[in-house]
């Protein structure tokens, strides 16, 4: 009686300990960051590595994968050369471990439709603009439906705190297969705001404001715009226009050599200089 007193009060007893283990499980993944960016990871690499092997082992220990954009790694590289990083190091964000390894080369990682693309950091926001996405709002807030388009694709947009008013307005927009600059530019009228890209912030505030930074009341260190040319500033185009290609040479061409006029065939004489069949004269034109 007690033996099986003894195995009910352990069984009981671990039955308890795994359900408060699965608990504190529950409440560690609650606490832990969703985005992978923010995710504290220790490394151990030494030395000079391939930039592949250490992107490799940075998304290894959150478990995503980064691809390079090789069209911007072959303006940056001869034929054939592998990219050389210092090897990623010590314990911090992934966020960080990145901008130490990609920083200095202006590089940065971008999320493109749930992947990771490491590219040029001018690059990279002209991406995530032309990105598709599909939206069935219905008398949604501004501000929410913004909040849902910045967790899903990884993007920083902000409602102008002066005017939340504004972002609170309810909007209903139903896009499918829309680039996500055309959807954010079409949700920002509806409540009468302007998306403007500040950094790499598409700030919404009102059409007085937006033009207020276009104008350059916002400067970098040089004095320039902060608000790269193109973007949100052209109807329905992303970026600068493409170059159009090369006008072909046209071959040269030489004028014909002026024979003169043409001799009469034999036995006809020349206009005007004779008479013609019967006797009767040739006439010029307009004669009588």
């Amino acid at each position: 009686m007690l033996g099986w007193n003894g195995i009910s009060m352990g069984t009981l007893g671990l039955g308890l300990l795994l359900i408060a283990g699965r608990a504190n499980a529950q409440d560690a993944a609650a606490d832990s960051p969703v985005n992978p960016m923010d995710r504290v990871v220790s490394l151990r690499l030494e030395g000079d590595v391939p930039l592949r092997q250490a992107l490799g082992s940075i998304g290894e220990s959150v478990g995503i994968r980064f691809s390079l954009d090789t069209r911007v790694l072959a303006g940056m590289l001869a034929e054939g050369e592998e990219p050389r990083c210092p090897a990623p190091n010590g314990r911090r964000k992934v966020s960080d471990h990145l901008e130490r390894l990609l920083g200095p080369e202006g590089l940065v990682a971008v999320h493109l439709d749930g992947a990771w693309l490491v590219t040029a950091e001018d690059r990279a926001f002209h991406l995530q603009m032309r990105q598709k996405v599909d939206l069935d709002w219905k008398d949604c807030r501004l501000e929410k439906g913004l909040e849902e388009l910045a967790e899903s694709k990884k993007i920083n947009l902000l409602v102008d705190p002066r005017k939340a008013a504004l972002g609170r307005t309810p909007v209903t927009l139903r896009l499918r297969g829309a680039n996500l600059e055309a959807a954010l530019r079409l949700a920002a009228e509806m409540a009468g705001l302007t998306p403007v890209l500040v950094g790499n912030v598409v700030f919404f505030t009102t059409p007085d404001s937006a033009r207020s930074l276009r104008g350059g009341e916002l400067s970098g260190p040089g004095g320039g715009d902060l608000i790269p040319a193109g973007l949100f500033e052209r109807e329905g185009f992303v970026g600068p226009a493409p170059a159009l290609p090369p006008l072909k040479p046209v071959p040269e061409t030489r004028p014909l050599p002026n024979p003169g006029p043409a001799a009469p065939p034999p036995g006809v004489p020349p206009m005007g200089a004779g008479p013609g069949p019967g006797g009767a004269p040739f006439l010029r034109d307009g004669e009588d």
